[in-house]
């Protein structure tokens, strides 16, 4: 009997009985499609939450001079050129200074203190704000020198409690009883800290604004940064990012010290997202042991197989039949439950997945390595646990399973 003789045969074989293929399959297909649901979920909940983290800073990364270190001259704090090197870096996203001044935010006679921030294109990325009224700036302001500024919401009611702030002034003091500087506003963003002040009260609580990187150079006389603040391109391998951007700066700058200091935006964001991804692997993990029991059940099922065709396997080798021809016939067999139980067990488990993820408001996330490796699982369980009842068969002497009734 050749290969797709043996082929055939085992197809004939499963379809004379159907309702035992299909249980036999059974377990098959529950440990292929939970591993699948599972490992899905598991993956689009810690995406999910790491994308809300994403949001609060994590996969963020601040790098910034030791002023303290033996080490340090005021020629190896942080400017354009160090920027740039930085962004070419792959595993960076983006990358932008950070410079904030304290200042007092003036309108008549009313004042507030609070923290104004040199910003850029990429650093509205990095450090998101929502806006309730106008824009961000434009590339054109970017690029000039215009005094513009964003303020927070708390700021722009106090100063226009009745009217749009939008269009109007705010005026500045980079230092108490200095020149004021006047400003036009052309977008209002929600205070990150209006939860508190809900409930502590608004004129405790800090105020908020941004104007083009530009601007600040020419007001503060910068050319230098203290911070730069980068988002790496992946979160979950952010330290190789941190890695990286260090030991570019060290390279470019000639430096062989701890000068440069790198720290998360997030604490321990990275070890919160090993947590999620041990725990997914864990999850996973259980859920796979039913592939372990479905495989037993294959076992049992060709096991038995094998007592109820004795007499067909005397036949067989009484017409020629070598050991090695039994051998494959019921490998095949084996194979081919396992192999159609787990292509079943990936429709129901993606299936399931979309279902279930749409109840829990989860969108799960496939791995095509979870799927390869799911097949290539579901297949080796048939040549593994098939092994014993196609070695029974092939070895039992002919005359005796010709006699047997």
């Amino acid at each position: 009997m050749n290969f797709f003789e043996s082929i055939k045969s085992a197809f004939q074989s499963l379809i004379a009985n159907k309702m035992r293929s299909l249980l036999t399959m059974l377990g098959i297909i529950i440990g292929i499609s939970s591993v699948i649901l599972m490992s899905s979920l598991g993956k689009g909940g810690q995406k999910q939450i790491t994308g809300e983290m994403a949001k609060s800073g994590y996969g963020n990364f601040e790098i910034s001079v030791d002023t303290d270190s033996d080490y340090y001259r005021e020629k190896y704090l942080l400017d354009d050129s160090d920027l740039q090197s930085i962004k070419k870096i792959e595993s960076v996203k983006y990358a932008s200074p950070k410079s904030q001044t304290r200042v007092q935010y003036v309108n008549k006679d009313t004042r507030y203190r609070g923290s104004l921030t040199a910003t850029t294109p990429d650093y509205e990325v990095i450090d998101e704000i929502t806006y309730l009224e106008g824009r961000s700036f434009l590339k054109s302001e970017y690029e000039g020198r215009q005094n513009l500024i964003v303020i927070d919401n708390l700021t722009a009611k106090a100063f226009y409690p009745n009217e749009s702030a939008l269009g109007k002034t705010v005026e500045i003091e980079l230092e108490r009883g200095k020149d004021r500087i006047s400003f036009l506003v052309v977008g209002v963003f929600q205070n990150p800290a209006e939860k508190v002040a809900s409930i502590m009260g608004a004129p405790g609580m800090p105020r908020f604004g941004r104007i083009p990187l530009n601007t600040a150079k020419a007001l503060l006389d910068i050319d230098t940064y203290d911070t730069i603040v980068v988002k790496s391109a992946d979160p979950e391998n952010m330290v190789a990012a941190m890695e990286e951007a260090k030991s570019t700066l060290e390279d470019k700058n000639n430096i062989s010290s701890d000068l440069y200091e790198i720290s998360e935006s997030v604490s321990r964001g990275s070890s919160f997202d090993n947590i999620l991804s041990t725990l997914n692997i864990f999850i996973t993990s259980v859920a796979s042991i039913s592939l372990l029991v479905g495989g037993i059940g294959v076992m049992n099922i060709m096991l038995v197989s094998v007592t109820e065709r004795i007499k067909e396997i005397g036949i067989r080798k009484a017409l020629g039949a070598r050991n090695v021809d039994i051998l494959i016939q019921f490998l095949i067999e084996s194979v081919i439950l396992t192999a159609i139980g787990g292509m079943i067990g990936i429709i129901i488990g993606i299936l399931g997945a979309f279902f279930v993820g749409g109840i829990l408001s989860v969108e799960p996330v496939f791995s095509t390595t979870i799927l390869i490796v799911s097949v290539t699982v579901s297949t080796l369980i048939g040549i593994v646990f098939g092994v014993v009842p196609a070695r029974k068969a092939a070895l039992l002497n002919p005359i005796e399973a010709l006699r047997v009734e």
